[in-house]
């Protein structure tokens, strides 16, 4: 009996604007401050450092 390979189209999509993982060590009263903005904002904490970083250009 054949087994074939995988499908072609199968498996889940890449997404448009992919995200990475980034570990930061930081003082406790900075991640705070990041944390209380982002939530002020209404957006995550990712969306935040994305923010602060575009500021910065």
């Amino acid at each position: 009996m054949s087994r074939g390979g995988a499908r072609t189209g199968a498996g889940r999509k890449a997404k448009e604007d992919r995200r990475v993982s980034m570990a930061v060590r930081v003082k406790p009263e900075t991640r705070q401050r990041l944390e209380d903005a982002a939530r002020a904002q209404g957006i995550s904490l990712g969306q935040m450092v994305d923010a602060v970083a575009e500021a910065v250009k």
